[in-house]
């Protein structure tokens, strides 16, 4: 038989779950202002102009197409276009998972044990609950840092590659934007 929590060890476990779940919202916000910002460069538009443009991408999918489009307008390496199109597949695969953790409904079973009710149906239905912890929720976070990471040196590469005079410029766009991020969900953690 299945042991009884009280409501106040619930509600603690929902406070942690949905911390964690918010550590994976962030990390990608982050990862998407990045490529965000190597689409501006690329297109060579003003920030200002170029969110505009970007805002109205929807996903990290299309940004990197649109990243890989303007690497080869620009006459990029097949190495460095490789090298995109293989990290692209590595972002879908987490945007999945990411996908789930953001937009399935979350409850918690009698003993406080997360489960997420996931509806979807991409070549095949899948209806039902899924458990994951908390634990796993938050790797996908430091996952999406990782990737963060990978992005942010394959940005640099390519303003190396393709547009030497931005490289300084852009490297300081990018590492502010990253460590301000990174030192927020840090100092968050750490409360």
């Amino acid at each position: 038989m299945a042991s009884k929590i009280k409501p106040s060890e619930i509600d603690r476990a929902d406070d942690a779950h949905f911390a964690s779940v918010g550590k994976v919202v962030s990390a990608w916000a982050i990862l998407e202002v990045l490529m965000d910002g190597l689409i501006w460069k690329l297109a060579d538009v003003s920030t200002l102009n170029g969110a505009c443009i970007t805002a109205q991408i929807p996903n990290s999918a299309r940004r990197l197409d649109a990243i890989i489009s303007l690497i080869h307008l620009h006459n990029g390496s097949k190495d460095l276009v490789r090298r995109f199109n293989k990290f692209s597949e590595k972002v879908r695969e987490l945007q999945l998972k990411r996908n789930r953790v953001i937009h399935d409904p979350w409850v918690f079973d009698s003993t406080g044990s997360p489960m997420r009710f996931e509806i979807s149906a991409s070549k095949s239905l899948e209806l039902g609950f899924k458990g994951v912890t908390t634990a796993e929720t938050n790797k996908l976070a430091e996952e999406i840092k990782i990737v963060t990471t990978e992005f942010h040196d394959l940005a640099l590469l390519t303003m190396t590659e393709l547009k030497p005079s931005l490289k300084e410029h852009f490297a300081d766009f990018l590492t502010t934007r990253y460590e301000e991020q990174y030192k927020v969900i840090e100092i968050k953690e750490s409360d």
